[in-house]
């Protein structure tokens, strides 16, 4: 098993959990407060798991998040500040964020001889963000409906 191709995965939930976790802070909507910050604590978990089955393996996992991580939250509170209703543009982030996890997992799967344990947490991984990625889309739907009749259009 390739630990560094793990340990960025480690990295891609790291900076997915505080990105979630600002990106609650930064809506309005109390549901959708929630829901980011349910997704928060299950990147959370989801960080630790992978930490474990790198400690298991021989490994020392690096707990801490990433430059780019660090920027595309800072963005992502940037647009929260200037843009009236951030939710859809955030959503719209948050969406190409679950595809990039969905697309990094499956290449790392693809790519690695994977033990029996880890290809289960990676797999319960993988139907998460799929799951993330439905009610996102869901969510930017019921956004665009509240504006459109918001606007009478």
């Amino acid at each position: 098993m390739q630990f560094e191709d793990l340990n960025n995965l480690v990295h891609f939930n790291k900076n997915s959990q505080h990105l979630y976790s600002d990106a609650a802070e930064v809506v309005i909507d109390d549901d959708l407060k929630k829901y980011f910050f349910a997704c928060s604590e299950d990147r959370k978990s989801f960080s630790e798991e992978l930490s474990v089955a790198m400690i298991k393996g021989g490994a020392t996992p690096d707990q801490s998040g990433t430059w780019d991580g660090a920027l595309r939250r800072t963005w992502l509170t940037i647009k929260g500040e200037v843009i009236e209703n951030p939710e859809e543009q955030i959503i719209s982030d948050l969406q190409k964020r679950e595809k990039a996890l969905i697309d990094t997992y499956s290449d790392f799967l693809e790519s690695n001889d994977v033990s029996q344990p880890v290809q289960l947490i990676l797999g319960k991984h993988l139907a998460s963000f799929q799951t993330v990625l439905r009610h996102l889309a869901e969510w930017k739907r019921i956004e665009k409906d509240t504006d459109l009749r918001l606007t009478g259009e």
